[in-house]
């Protein structure tokens, strides 16, 4: 799998299940097959996004928290060295600069061990 536009939700979901079996309980294909819906150990979802156009988003929602990382046009990226790779924390009100560049096996990792990281 790659960080490219013919990397499937199915590929997604397959590696996600494969490699994080500690981690994900459960992969669901949502939203016109375009959305994978991680349920993780905590009952917290990741949900990850592959865009036909090169877009992508990942986003943890753990109870009120909610964690994304995106590449998504944002008003204020030009403060971002990363731009248009952004992050949203729950406690930022702008975007902050993220290390994920795409859907890649690199970058679901990267996602998920910070969220292994936080998870209680």
């Amino acid at each position: 799998m790659q960080g490219d536009r013919s990397v499937t939700v199915s590929d997604v979901a397959d590696f996600c299940l494969r490699q994080f079996p500690d981690l994900v309980v459960s992969a669901s294909i949502i939203q016109e097959e375009r959305t994978v819906r991680l349920v993780l150990r905590d009952e917290s979802f990741v949900d990850i996004f592959v865009g036909r156009t090169g877009r992508y988003s990942y986003h943890w929602q753990t109870g009120e928290r909610r964690y994304r990382f995106n590449n998504a046009p944002h008003y204020d990226q030009f403060e971002i060295e990363t731009a248009p790779h952004h992050l949203h924390t729950p406690d930022s009100s702008t975007v902050e600069a993220s290390v994920v560049r795409a859907i890649s096996v690199e970058d679901i990792t990267r996602v998920l061990q910070f969220v292994a990281q936080r998870l209680p």
